[in-house]
């Protein structure tokens, strides 16, 4: 164990596991859409269970892009601990994020974001019965929440690692933009749109994010919390008009920047604690409880919330409803459908998110492949696993599980529920990297089920053993990240060799030869794999001939197998090491279908060829199971 498990074992030892554990159990979630009927906004709503809810409520404004990916665990683990102690809280998807209507380069999004933080501020009052809301933002999110208490009268204000400059987060994303993946990404003007992390900022966004500064900003706020950095306090300052603001740095913000998996291990509790604290202390002071008269006046909403159902028109022809699915209702999923119904033959597409990332997909891909499906006639419903986005778990130390040994028996449960609930007949199952790991399981482990298709995009393993342990995520990580250099280093001295400088440095020693040598001698040992494989129809290895037989197995059921490929991800290359044979075999008679996108990464990061592959995925339903592609125009606004 590093040394960051060896402080979670012994915080769990001590006993914090079950403290987390009643936060989970003792809080009442409650997914809905909220906002204009043409435009809804999607956000979670918190509340304590079997107790009254104060006078002061809580909206947490996320940070963007993939910020917005990182923190998300952080935010919801802070929500449940506001409702444990009666706060109501409500996290939310700004427009064009997460699961809300909308995209990202839509016009004036900056003024839109603000309007969203004054409807949810809004919507919780209403709904929770809160006479006073404020407002908790992380980065981005606190610029954007200080913006909006620079005019508004807030009860509290908390900002953690503010933004202090628009303009400086605008370099940031361009930055991160110039040191991408992929060549599309190159090159960037003044009229260009910057991509960050799979997320776009059109140069309108720019601008009007470059113009907000917390200089500029007085808050109507009499309770400011102003928590910095602790890996960049000297960019940190308090500004000097906030003089009624507190300001300290809590521990733990970089570990929270990164990669969500595992993030039960990099969880800050420390920040969550102090947080926690002073929240529920200006609660007291600014909020007595209600009265027995306005917790039921609070039920009886919350019965109209959870149970009403409202379907949302979430794009042209398109509508969005929630499902609770497992035998307590504790998992989460929502379905995308054609406004005007589906034909009772067409099957429905099932999409398992990759990695960790909650129902919208990584860079809203699941979000943004269904509502295209949807406009085609098909119905779609992606889900998060338990311990992943929003199918909590107790305890919370299970979250965040990579690849699990149950997920075959969630996705039968979500089937199930379809059968039951929807009238579902058929089933394909889609999804990126994990979720490709578990759409393959699915279609091969789960016979009685009607799935006539598994779509897998960018595979990255088949198998998970007690080596690759879901207990230790980052073995997974480095395994997956060593197979991504060695691919992408081979398609690097692939581009070289066509340069007569490049030949001249690897003779003059100007090159790393071991480095070379190295590369090829691995390339060398998958083709030969590959070569033996076909020659034999025999796999080279014991976990070779497991993915010839599985692959095998799964075709002669009837089922399809298709594949996604990025063209530069290492996926391909594995699969036909291990068992090209028999891909080649069923791809010569059209039961095995493979194609690849160009010019992108292994989370189709960057918008044009993100595109590409909505576009390519449906087409290739829409031509398979008879869709009104007409009714699809191709899918370019993201």
């Amino acid at each position: 164990m590093n040394k960051i498990e060896n402080e979670y074992m012994a915080t769990v030892l001590a006993g914090d596991e079950q403290t987390d554990s009643a936060y989970v159990t003792q809080v009442e979630r409650h997914a809905f859409y909220f906002g204009p009927d043409n435009a809804p906004l999607f956000g979670w709503l918190h509340l304590p269970r079997n107790k009254p809810a104060g006078r002061m409520g809580m909206v947490l404004c996320p940070p963007l892009g993939i910020d917005y990916v990182n923190t998300y665990p952080v935010l919801r683990h802070l929500a449940n601990r506001l409702a444990f102690h009666g706060i109501p809280v409500l996290r939310f998807d700004y427009s064009g994020t997460g699961n809300s209507c909308g995209f990202d380069v839509d016009a004036d999004r900056v003024a839109s974001w603000l309007r969203d933080i004054r409807e949810a501020r809004t919507t919780l009052s209403r709904v929770a019965g809160c006479r006073e809301v404020g407002l908790f933002g992380v980065r981005i999110g606190a610029l954007l929440a200080a913006a909006v208490a620079h005019d508004t009268v807030l009860p509290c204000l908390v900002l953690w690692g503010p933004v202090a400059r628009g303009r400086a987060y605008v370099r940031e994303m361009r930055a991160m933009h110039l040191t991408a993946e992929g060549p599309q990404l190159a090159r960037l003007d003044e009229d260009s749109n910057i991509e960050a992390g799979g997320f776009v900022f059109t140069p309108q966004t720019g601008y009007d994010l470059a113009a907000i500064s917390l200089d500029s900003l007085l808050p109507k706020t009499e309770r400011i919390l102003f928590a910095a950095r602790d890996d960049l306090p000297s960019d940190q300052a308090l500004p000097k008009s906030w003089v009624r603001a507190e300001q300290h740095t809590f521990p733990g913000f970089a570990g929270m920047l990164t990669s969500p998996h595992n993030s039960y291990y990099h969880m800050p509790f420390a920040a969550i604690d102090r947080f926690e604290q002073w929240i529920v202390d200006a609660a007291q002071i600014t909020s007595p409880s209600v009265t027995e008269g306005g917790a039921l006046q609070l039920t009886t909403m919350l019965r109209t919330v959870r149970f009403s159902g409202r379907p949302n028109v979430t794009q042209a022809n398109v509508r969005e409803s929630i499902v609770h699915f497992g035998e307590h209702g504790e998992r989460f999923a929502i379905i995308t459908e054609p406004l005007s119904g589906a034909r009772p033959d067409i099957p429905w597409a099932i999409l398992s998110s990759g990695g960790v990332d909650h129902t919208a997909g990584q860079n809203r891909l699941s979000l943004l492949l269904s509502r295209a499906l949807a406009q085609t006639g098909m119905r779609c419903v992606r889900f998060d696993f338990p311990g992943v986005g929003d199918s909590v778990v107790a305890p919370p130390a299970l979250e965040n599980k990579t690849y699990q040994t149950t997920n075959s028996a969630e996705i039968a449960s979500l089937i199930a529920a379809l059968q039951r609930e929807q009238g579902a007949q058929k089933f394909i199952l889609m999804g990126l990297c994990s979720g490709a790991f578990a759409s393959f399981h699915g279609g091969l482990e789960l016979k009685q089920q009607p799935i006539v298709e598994c779509l897998l995009f960018n595979p990255l393993t088949f198998y998970w053993d007690e080596g690759m342990s879901a207990d230790d995520p980052p073995s997974i990580a480095s395994t997956i990240q060593q197979r991504i250099e060695q691919h992408n280093l081979w398609q690097y001295y692939i581009g070289q060799m066509r340069d007569m400088r490049s030949w001249k440095n690897l003779l003059s020693a100007k090159s790393d030869v071991g480095q070379v040598v190295r590369a090829t001698f691995h390339r060398a040992r998958l083709a030969l794999g590959e070569y033996l494989q076909g020659w034999t129809g025999r796999s080279t290895a014991c976990d070779d001939d497991r993915l010839t037989r599985d692959v095998r197995a799964l075709v002669a059921s009837g089922r399809r197998l298709t594949f996604v490929f990025a063209r530069s991800d290492p996926g391909y290359g594995l699969l036909m090491t291990h068992a090209g044979a028999v891909v080649r075999y069923y791809m010569r008679r059209k039961r095995v279908r493979i194609w690849f996108i160009d010019r992108t990464n292994h989370t189709f990061s960057s918008s044009a060829p993100r595109t590409e592959f909505i576009n390519s995925v449906v087409n290739h339903l829409a031509q398979t199971y008879s869709l009104a592609l007409e009714m699809a125009p191709k899918f370019t606004r993201q």
